[in-house]
């Protein structure tokens, strides 16, 4: 059985943040990956993701529009 468990690391200890079904001194492997702003960042970007399709073209339409429109240049940067 593998799974993935968030714990705290404190006082020389990893402490689980919710509790584990283990028998009390279950030898265990750990792989310690520090969880951090990119990490947190990664999931919202994922959560957006998942959104409105509608929404998503509605809004890179406007999106466009305006980067278009900001320009110092004539040309711009999307096409018509």
């Amino acid at each position: 059985m593998s799974k993935t468990v968030d714990a705290i690391f404190e006082g020389g200890v990893f402490k689980p943040k919710d509790p584990i079904d283990l028998d009390e001194r279950t030898e265990v492997r750990l792989v310690v990956q520090p969880v951090g702003r990119s990490e947190e960042a990664i999931l919202l970007l994922e959560k957006w993701s998942k959104g409105d399709e509608q929404e998503q073209a509605e809004t890179w339409s406007c999106l466009k529009r305006a980067l278009d429109e900001d320009r110092l240049s004539s040309r711009k940067l999307f096409g018509s």
